[in-house]
């Protein structure tokens, strides 16, 4: 079960483990004579998955963003610079507030030739909270 941190409302009894993965909390514990874990998120999770390129100066990344019961936009950075420093921005895709990983992408063009580009995943809050996925390469083939 996936919870907002502040609707977080169980009583748990001597928590045996407390976990940190991806911007989500898990704390397993006892409550009430059951072994429990307990999720809870500050924020949409994101994740970066790939790119592909299609042709010689245009490719297609994808991501995916859980939202975390937070109303979500999701976009790509990308860049040639590896920590997207100055980089571009794709369009914002409204993923809704829903606690499944919703697969987001988006098509980039006008590349140039024989250069590594670097992107990632972005999750937005609609409260302006925004988390990014791990920044990915690809490199676009020389001149012929």
């Amino acid at each position: 079960m996936l919870w907002q941190k502040r609707d977080l409302n169980a009583n748990l009894a001597r928590p045996s483990s407390v976990a940190v993965e991806g911007g989500v909390v898990a704390v397993t514990g006892n409550a009430g004579g059951d072994a429990i874990t307990i999720k809870y998120a500050d924020g949409p999770t994101p994740h970066t998955l790939s790119a592909e390129l299609l042709g010689d100066s245009s490719a297609r990344l994808t991501g995916e963003v859980t939202p975390n019961l937070f109303s979500t936009d999701a976009a790509f950075l990308f860049g040639t610079n590896p920590s997207l420093e100055g980089a571009s921005i794709t369009g914002y895709t409204a993923i809704g507030s829903g606690r499944d990983a919703v697969r987001v992408g988006a098509t980039i063009g006008l590349l140039q030739p024989g250069q590594t580009y670097y992107f990632c995943v972005f999750g937005q809050a609609r409260d302006g909270l925004t988390i990014r996925g791990d920044i990915r390469k690809f490199a676009t083939p020389a001149f012929k």
